[in-house]
């Protein structure tokens, strides 16, 4: 399936196994001795900052990754290295991870805000070779096309959890313009996320000063009426 743009824009189209190399996130669910914790949890642990920073990981699971939101390090969970072996790939910024079970295939591009962290084996890590000189938040920008998961979504299999099979994505021929094309719809689409972020950081401050409002003028009233009485 060719996923397109307009087709005067492109200038050639190719398979994404032909741009990328493409593995399996962590696979910890045989690992029940390992759960993924919070900044929080740890300190609360006694382990301080310096030996987080040093020897856990960032930790990226199916709920971090949500349409139109950018990944945000301060939302993951963390993973202590030790519990990684030499197999496991450590992802690097520009990396692409591709939801490949469920029901929403989506995609999300690894920020410089996340190198060394890791995903679960629920995704498939997509990393474009240098050599191919293509964006890949461009990259990233086609595969969440609604065009492309629609297409995915059809290719998937499975009974009570869908997946994608790996030929079906290696398979998805994408179109590639020109590196300005590329690069003008990689920062839209930037653009467009930051602002996502932001709107919705404002509404939840929103909703709690509401909620806050609401409380005080429950708890001012309940005191009114317990001088009253």
């Amino acid at each position: 399936m060719i996923i397109g743009i307009k087709y005067k824009m492109v200038n050639r189209t190719l398979k994404l196994g032909d741009i990328a190399e493409m593995k399996m996130g962590y696979n910890s669910i045989n690992r029940r001795d390992i759960k993924p914790q919070s900044r929080e949890e740890l300190s609360k642990k006694g382990i301080d900052s310096y030996d987080i920073n040093r020897r856990w990981l960032p930790f990226i699971n199916i709920k971090d990754v949500r349409e139109g939101k950018p990944l945000i390090a301060e939302n993951l969970k963390l993973i202590a290295e030790s519990y990684l072996d030499g197999r496991t790939m450590r992802l690097e910024p520009d990396d692409i991870l591709l939801l490949s079970h469920g029901d929403r295939f989506l995609a999300a591009l690894i920020p410089d805000s996340l190198p060394r962290s890791i995903c679960s084996v629920f995704f498939q890590i997509i990393r474009i070779n240098p050599a191919q000189h293509l964006l890949p938040a461009y990259v990233c920008w086609q595969l969440n096309r609604s065009s492309t998961m629609h297409h995915l979504k059809r290719r998937s299999v499975g009974t009570m959890i869908k997946y994608i099979p790996r030929k079906e994505i290696m398979d998805l021929q994408i179109p590639i313009p020109n590196i300005d094309i590329q690069r003008q719809v990689a920062d839209i689409e930037e653009m467009r996320l930051r602002e996502n972020a932001l709107t919705q950081e404002l509404l939840e401050k929103r909703n709690l000063m509401i909620k806050t409002k609401l409380d005080n003028l429950i708890n001012n009233t309940r005191s009114e009426n317990d001088r009253t009485n």
